[in-house]
């Protein structure tokens, strides 16, 4: 009782407002870093705000042992025995995080991953000049992005279709897909605070779509007082310009808007259109369309010691301008078509932890997709638009999907989880309203010997429209010292789309229905993943094998009507290799890899040889330079000639960015530039491709070389 009352009397006399300043090598503050002092009989605890600054109240009686904990940099001790009320903390710089923590696919941040990773920082992706996820992916290993002027970017991943990826936006699905794509250039990144990237299936978690492979869009969740403009132009015409605010603490919110506007661009155009006289209709039609894209967040989260709350509002709304040639016989109107798409994705999350390193997490989340094509007769006299009375030429496709999430984790042992989900799409050309409900759960455990790690998993689920199959995993993991050796199995499947199966596109140029007797694609996936690790350097190996069954595709059934429908074929698989190190030590960081991906379809076989590398280097404080090379060997494609299909090759090509950032700190406000150069050898090839889809037309790898520069300021 005395010892009680004695610590009770210390706590009051000594308790004070202690203030931790957190700063890297530039001086930039680091924000949402762990803060903890530990005492003989208290510990506190705290988080930086967006100053770096974190305020803890306690009764200060030396000696107190401190730690500073952040993912992105190394752990910090200290011991206090001065009672001073502020301390600054400067946190090592690195170019690389070679020790990054994943939040895909559980709770509790894990450092460890059992399949090939990658992640782009913010930093990263600012110096790359992107300002969508397609441009921050296209330089990573074993990705490819090529792009179709109406239906947006299409992603290929270790020669997996986009039907196959899984996107994610702070751990839910986004859905609206076109042609089976989601559309990466509607995600805006501005306010994306990284990208993680993995490189095979996931549908024991995620269910549907992830058996090629996942990419998470993880958004910042900044705390305190804090805004950010930013300003970015490129020489192709593209205009982008943004603001965030936040606030609070406990209570912490913050705003997005943002604005991306592109001119559209064709090969004759020249670099700066921006300074240069253009006739009357001189370039109406362009081979890049513009386009013009609106987005909002709007983001809250409560704090609490066991209790976690997060709430976000994502919107946005993209136009996509595809304008004709003049008409004759006196060239005075035109056929123009607008592309719009309306995004809204509102989630919440609840996180509670509990005693022994349990963790709970709930979501919900409504996802609500709309995509419009209006078609116009523009007369280029006084620029008046009349929509066309042709009702083929006008299309409203809606889908809606609501999820509810409940996951259960014990620190990095036991995860399982429940859920369900509900799909709705309506459109003129799906027959009518369709709907789809699916309810599903997972567990997977790890069990510890030594060295070894085994975890097996299942997942099971029953869906309304057809039958879903069991999603075995089996895992094995075994460390010694700097090395790691993973290897292991799984399986995934892919629902076929509203669109595979009550599709029905019948005019004078089309006759495409869809099959509502599909089965689910199944996939079986085996990897072997080698790491060996040093502070300083990383390298590994991998190698995958991919099968999958029931692939669905687009076939002609009678070509008296010139009928095309769904249906499940053939066998497709892949298999490859890549070798890939890792560099990082002072002012200089690089990175390679090679890799290998051979392919074998219903239609062809192909075969791919990739090197990526990348250079980044700091000096002179707050000077920083990147290069970013992506090389792509001769691959095969196919192309009707008249009513014969043959195979063609399309030549080796590689995309190159280059960029010079630097930074000026003003007591608590950062102005930062970035200027580069994207595309650096000028490739504008055409790869006109042959496609699972109704376009099946020539696809566009990347517009001419072009300039860019950004400002951000942060106040």
């Amino acid at each position: 009782m005395r010892s009680a009352l004695l610590w009770l009397f210390l706590g009051v006399t000594f308790a004070q407002n202690i203030v931790v300043f957190i700063q890297d090598d530039d001086g930039e503050a680091v924000v949402d870093a762990v803060v903890r002092l530990k005492m003989a009989h208290q510990t506190c605890e705290a988080r930086s705000d967006s100053h770096g600054c974190a305020f803890i109240a306690c009764a200060f009686i030396p000696p107190v042992y401190l730690s500073i904990e952040h993912p992105l940099y190394p752990p910090l001790r200290d011991t206090l025995y001065s009672r001073l009320d502020t301390f600054f903390y400067r946190l090592p710089f690195r170019l690389y995080d070679l020790k990054e923590v994943f939040l895909t696919a559980t709770i509790v941040p894990q450092r460890t991953f059992p399949y090939p990773t990658e992640v782009l920082s913010k930093q990263t992706m600012e110096t790359m000049g992107a300002i969508t996820a397609e441009e921050a992916l296209k330089q990573l290993p074993q990705i490819q992005i090529q792009y179709d002027p109406i239906l947006g970017s299409r992603i290929t991943m270790l020669g997996n279709s986009g039907r196959q990826v899984k996107i994610l936006l702070d751990g839910v699905p986004v859905e609206g897909r076109l042609d089976g794509q989601i559309d990466l250039a509607q995600l805006n990144i501005d306010p994306v605070e990284k990208i993680e990237v993995i490189y095979g299936p996931l549908s024991l978690q995620y269910g549907s779509d992830a058996l090629g492979g996942t990419i998470h869009l993880i958004t910042q969740k900044d705390t305190g007082l804090h805004a950010r403009v930013n300003a970015f132009y490129e020489s192709v015409g593209k205009v982008e310009n943004s603001v965030t605010v936040g606030a609070g603490k406990r209570h912490a919110w913050s705003f997005t808007f943002n604005r991306l506007f592109f001119n559209g661009w064709s090969p004759q155009e020249p670099t700066w259109d921006l300074f240069q006289p253009i006739r009357a209709d001189s370039q109406r039609v362009k081979l890049w369309k513009p386009r013009e894209l609106y987005t909002t967040r709007l983001f809250y989260q409560w704090h609490g010691e066991v209790w976690n709350i997060q709430a976000q509002l994502w919107g946005s709304k993209d136009k996509i301008y595809n304008r004709g040639y003049p008409k004759p016989p006196f060239y005075t109107t035109a056929l123009d078509d607008y592309y719009y798409t309306l995004r809204l994705q509102p989630w919440i999350k609840v996180r509670y932890k509990g005693n022994k390193q349990w963790y709970w997490e709930g979501t919900y989340s409504y996802h609500f997709y709309e995509r419009r094509k209006y078609t116009v007769v523009k007369d280029l006299t006084d620029l008046s638009e009349v929509p066309v009375s042709d009702p083929s030429l006008q299309d409203t496709t809606r889908f809606q999907t609501q999820l509810v999430r409940l996951w259960v984790q014990k620190s990095a042992r036991f995860l399982g989880g429940v859920e369900w989900s509900r799909q709705q799409g309506l459109g003129k050309r799906l027959l009518g309203v369709q709907a789809m409900d699916e309810l599903s759960g997972f567990l997977q455990y790890t069990f510890k010997w030594r060295s070894w790690q085994w975890t097996p998993a299942l997942r099971w689920g029953y869906n309304t429209q057809f039958p879903l199959p069991l999603i075995p995993a089996l895992s094995l993991q075994w460390q010694k010292g700097r090395w790691k050796w993973y290897t292991g199995y799984a399986a995934g499947f892919r629902a076929p789309s509203f669109k595979e199966r009550y599709l029905y596109f019948v005019d004078v140029n089309h006759n495409i229905q869809g099959n509502p007797n599909l089965q689910a694609e199944k996939s079986h996936y085996w990897q072997t993943l080698v790491q060996y690790r040093r502070p300083f350097y990383n390298a590994e190996a991998f190698l995958f094998y991919n099968v999958v069954y029931n692939l669905i595709t687009l076939v002609l059934i009678d070509p008296t009507t010139n009928l095309f429908t769904y249906a499940n074929i053939g066998v497709w698989q892949s298999k490859g290799v890549r070798l890939s190190s890792q560099f990082q030590k002072g002012i200089f960081g690089s990175s390679v890899f090679v890799a290998f991906t051979d392919q074998n379809t219903p239609f062809y076989r192909s075969q791919l040889w990739e090197l990526t590398g990348r250079v980044q280097v700091k000096w002179k404080e707050r000077w920083f330079a990147a290069l970013y090379v992506h090389y792509f060997g001769r691959s095969p494609y196919l192309i009707y000639e008249g009513e014969t299909l043959v195979s063609r090759y399309q030549s080796p090509y590689a995309l190159a960015d280059f960029s010079v950032s630097r930074r000026f700190v003003f007591r608590k406000h950062t102005l930062r530039w970035v200027i580069g150069i994207k595309n650096l050898f000028n490739v504008r090839q055409v790869a006109p491709i042959v496609s699972a889809g109704v376009h099946a037309a020539q696809q566009y790898l990347s517009y001419g070389r072009s300039y860019f520069v950004r400002c951000q300021y942060v106040f």
